[in-house]
């Protein structure tokens, strides 16, 4: 049930020709919080952020039972800044905006709205079967 899910969340990777901005070679790929666990590319325990190269993602939860997810759209990316704007899409409609900031330094992406919450690169692409 957990690969089905996953597989589902993460289908908009190949599908969507909407976002058409380019992410940076540095932000694509799967981001983890600390503790995260994984089963593959297939995130089991914890969060997760997959980011595609032409701006399309998803942001994953677990709890190791059961995996949520939603699928994001990167809109902008501002390479002074490192703001990523970000939508937030159910059903191929706008359920939300957020923006989320990459930290070169640290090589970390955060939110500021939780700075508490980093996610740390844990794979630089994104497999054919995880798209």
């Amino acid at each position: 049930m957990k690969q089905i899910l996953i597989a589902a969340v993460l289908s908009w990777v190949a599908a969507d020709a909407s976002a058409s901005i380019s992410l940076p070679s540095d932000l694509v790929g799967i981001w983890a919080s600390d503790g995260s666990a994984f089963k593959g590319e297939a995130i089991v325990d914890g969060s997760a952020l997959y980011l595609n190269a032409n701006g399309a993602g998803a942001m994953v939860g677990g709890n190791g039972t059961d995996v949520l997810g939603i699928r994001i759209v990167v809109t902008a990316y501002d390479l002074t800044t490192h703001l990523l704007s970000i939508e937030l899409t159910e059903n191929g409609k706008v359920a939300g905006s957020a923006s989320l900031v990459y930290d070169p330094v640290q090589q970390v992406i955060i939110s500021p709205k939780d700075q508490n919450r980093a996610y740390h690169r844990r794979m630089s692409t994104l497999s054919a079967a995880m798209r």
